[in-house]
């Protein structure tokens, strides 16, 4: 069977992935944030033999689910364009993962970050989407390129209901890893903020806590079916 790749954005959430220390034919790759950087690592892994693409991390929630939810969608909205995941693979997947909850509702990928609830519920409403993120369209429409199969794995990190701290926002560098001097720096000029960071870094903690249940019960090869 042609390789995986299991593409994440930030270091937080390949750190999860402790089933890639295993051998395996799968490779875990780090992106960095966008879908500009999410493209080029997919291209880049296609180029390397990759013969299937996941997309594996973090989502914002756009409808009423909490922190630690699992996303494994049918569809993924980008770019005014609908991208359908490999239907076998993502019935495995949420077949393996039932007692966690699975929703396999629409993901929208956007090219910045949503911070606010207002922009969240609107966003949802008007897409139907239940979760977004920041990579995954881009990775779909790679593999929908090359002709391979693609899915996501996400787990909402900030429910719709929560604000997306500004210091957090500042603190992260475009390759996913967090200065802490910026935040440091941010923080001394936004005390208000203290509270929703302090929040969203118990969020983070419950969601990593996810994706690392879900590498230990599908990892490394994610419920991919034999060709």
């Amino acid at each position: 069977m042609s390789r995986l790749a299991v593409i994440a954005a930030l270091p937080q959430e390949l750190e999860c992935l402790n089933s890639m220390h295993r051998p395996t034919d799968a490779v875990a790759i780090r992106s960095g944030i966008g879908p500009e950087r999410a493209t080029a690592t997919a291209e880049a892994a296609i180029e390397a033999d990759a013969g299937a693409l996941l997309s594996f991390g973090f989502a914002g929630g756009l409808a009423g689910y909490l922190p630690g939810s699992v996303i494994v969608p049918e569809q993924v909205l980008w770019n005014d364009d609908s991208f359908a995941t490999d239907v076998a693979w993502c019935t495995a997947v949420r077949c393996a993962l039932a007692g966690l909850g699975v929703s396999a509702g629409k993901l929208l990928t956007v090219e910045a970050p949503v911070t606010t609830p207002r922009e969240k519920a609107n966003l949802g409403q008007q897409t139907g989407a239940v979760a977004v993120d920041m990579e995954s369209g881009a990775i779909a429409e790679t593999a929908r390129t090359a002709d391979i199969p693609f899915i996501a794995i996400r787990v909402v990190c900030d429910a719709v209901t929560d604000r997306l701290p500004r210091p957090a926002l500042l603190a992260t560098k475009p390759d996913g890893r967090v200065s802490l001097t910026r935040l440091a720096v941010a923080l001394l000029q936004q005390p208000g903020e203290t509270n929703a960071l302090l929040r969203l870094g118990r969020s983070a903690r419950k969601a990593r806590a996810t994706l690392r249940q879900i590498d230990a019960i599908i990892g490394p090869g994610f419920a991919r079916p034999q060709p």
